[in-house]
């Protein structure tokens, strides 16, 4: 995703503190072109140097320095490489300053906030400084990111020389092995300076080759299937590493379970052949890998493209620093806080994690040295009335990272709505301190959880989607028939989807022809029902689906929703509904399994991000 730079904010408070590029995986950009002036006794320095750390790919765009203050402002942008949120590494002593290269270091605070909670593929711009310095910085300055003990990056003001501006690279890799119950597919590589898993930067030895994967399923299990365990990593010297612990996935016989994932750390120079080996027996959670374990390889491939330092990034996308004003030399008094003042706001509302969510209102009132941000917002949850309930038709309680970013700068909270009832707006307040008081909160977006944002100019994704009705004939799998009537696709369930991933709800009733025996008459659409795609893949319903499992009547239907998670790219098109007749929960062996498979036309996504 392509970021522009920030418009130009000279502060005159020394809360003023968090830049956000405004351009998001999910919401508008919020950003114009450059324009830095200057005072008497300021210079200015473009240091230009781009770098990884964490789960974060860096930006150091301007410096300024001035004789008068004998302060440094440094301009960084931060933005986020994970599917989750991710804090921007500002803590105490993240940024270190040599006036010269072999000079004692000065430790840099971060202007304002302390931390910044950023979305996926969001962007935080972290101003850091440094005051009564012992000379100008900017000819022969060198700034230090990293933690004591890890990797150190290094970058001269000057011209943005330095050391260890490492990038995360794709690794091309494609890959299938099968061996014992599963069918293991690789289909991405990322060599990175740090684990996009828990935000955390590898040490000065090693890089992080992150794998994705999905795996194949021929036997059920109760556990689950866990990357971490049945997989591991010969490097090229012939040694043998785990990977980070990774969360297990659901294993149902004879489909795919999606989003895994294995991290290792390798050597920094990481170019050479490696081997991906699936176990046969998992070598287990702890300790060193089981070596004589048998094992299929998955060759993997990392060439010298993948090690190439980070490039220059252009002068349109360099971030540029917060610099606080200087005193006032004749003591003025700071003028009154400003009165508390209502923002409009005008959009509409969006669906999150099971919930219609609907921005009424915004408040910047004074709250300490600055002003806090209270946005009233109101939530609802609408309990299915045109399926029979089940064990999950409850109301959820929400608990989702949320963060607010105007005039380029970025705030974080947690939002919470507990006591949902069917049906019952429920008023919830969501604050925001620490808001410099003369903030433009005209153009601001309110981001909650990792997929869903709401502008205050009235952009707002996703948009609860209505019933989209379709014509498909009816299908049976032996005993039971299936007839579809519509479907529909938003954040339909109580997860926070991963960025770019949607909820698919499909509405049918099923019946059964026989009351033989409970084979016949229970049916459980989580382990009965199934999506296949154009790529043959058969993937299993959500485990936070509503519908539990259903005590038939012969000849009665009921009406039934099964929702899957699936790429937003997947609502245009055609995709497979599979229906099998038994439950391998309490059917185990597909001997006497009978499928059918019913293709449904899709009318393309409901809301666009």
């Amino acid at each position: 995703m392509g970021h522009r730079a920030l418009p130009v904010v000279v502060a005159f408070l020394a809360a003023a503190a968090l830049m956000l590029s405004g351009c998001t995986s999910a919401g508008p950009s919020t950003t114009t072109g450059p324009a830095l002036p200057l005072l008497d006794g300021q210079h200015l320095a473009k240091p230009a140097a781009a770098f990884q750390y964490g789960a974060f790919d860096v930006t150091v765009g301007y410096a300024v320095y001035d004789d008068v203050t004998q302060s440094l402002y440094l301009g960084t942008r931060w933005r986020n490489l994970s599917d989750d949120y991710a804090t921007a590494p500002s803590q105490f002593g993240i940024a270190q300053l040599r006036l010269e290269p072999d000079a004692e270091p000065v430790t840099g605070d971060v202007v304002g906030w302390d931390q910044s909670s950023v979305p996926p593929g969001a962007s935080a711009d972290l101003t850091f400084e440094w005051h009564y310095l012992t000379g100008d910085p900017l000819a022969a300055g060198v700034v230090g990111f990293g933690a004591a003990g890890g990797r150190m990056t290094t970058v001269a003001l000057a011209d943005g020389g330095g050391e260890q501006h490492l990038a995360a690279r794709e690794v091309a890799v494609d890959r299938w092995a099968n061996f014992g119950p599963h069918t293991v597919h690789v289909y991405a590589g990322l060599l990175s300076a740090g684990h996009l898993s828990d935000n955390t930067q590898s040490d000065g030895d090693h890089r992080v080759l992150r794998l994705s994967l999905d795996v194949w399923n021929s036997t059920a299990s109760k556990v689950g299937w866990v990357a971490s365990d049945s997989l591991a990593l010969r490097l090229p010297d012939g040694s043998v590493v785990k990977s980070r612990t990774t969360p297990s996935v659901r294993e149902v016989v004879w489909s795919a379970s999606e989003g895994s994932w294995v991290e290792f750390e390798v050597p920094d120079d990481a170019v050479g052949d490696y081997e991906l080996l699936l176990f046969r027996r998992a070598p287990g959670i702890f300790g060193t890998p089981i070596v004589g374990n048998s094992a299929v390889p998955i060759p993997v491939v990392v060439g010298d493209d993948a090690v190439a330092s980070a490039e220059r990034p252009a002068d349109d996308e360099l971030p540029i620093p917060i610099v606080a004003a200087r005193p006032d030399p004749d003591g003025a008094v700071a003028p009154d806080a400003p009165a508390a003042r209502n923002i409009e706001v005008d959009a509409p509302a969006v669906e999150v994690a099971g919930c219609v969510v609907e921005l009424t209102g915004a408040t910047l009132s004074p709250f300490g040295v600055g002003s806090q941000l209270d946005l009233e917002l109101e939530v609802r949850y609408d309990a299915p009335d045109d399926a029979e309930e089940g064990v999950f038709s409850v109301p959820p309680s929400l608990a989702l990272p949320a963060a607010v970013e105007f005039g380029g700068r970025m705030a974080g909270a947690m939002f919470l709505a507990n006591g949902l009832q069917d049906g019952v707006p429920l008023r919830v307040t969501l604050s925001f301190p620490e808001i410099p008081p003369d903030a433009d909160l005209s153009t601001a977006v309110l981001h909650l959880g990792k997929n869903a944002y709401i502008s205050f100019a009235g952009e707002a994704s996703p948009q609860p989607d209505t019933v989209h009705p379709l014509r498909v004939d009816p299908a049976s799998a032996g005993e039971f028939t299936v007839d579809i009537s519509g479907y529909r696709a938003g954040s339909l369930t109580d997860a926070d989807l991963p960025p770019g991933m949607v909820d698919l709800q499909f509405l049918y009733t099923v019946e059964t022809s026989s009351d033989a025996n409970q084979h016949t008459l229970f049916f459980n659409p989580t382990s009965q029902v199934f999506l296949v795609r154009d790529d043959d893949y058969v993937t299993v319903a959500s485990t936070r689906d509503y519908t539990s499992i259903l005590n038939l009547e012969v000849g009665v239907p009921r009406e039934v929703r099964t929702t899957f998670v699936v790429p937003r790219s997947a609502l245009d098109g055609t995709v497979y509904l599979l229906v099998r007749s038994r439950d391998e929960t309490d059917f185990p062996t597909p001997e006497g399994w009978l499928e059918t498979t019913i293709p449904v036309p899709l009318a393309g996504p409901g809301s666009e991000s």
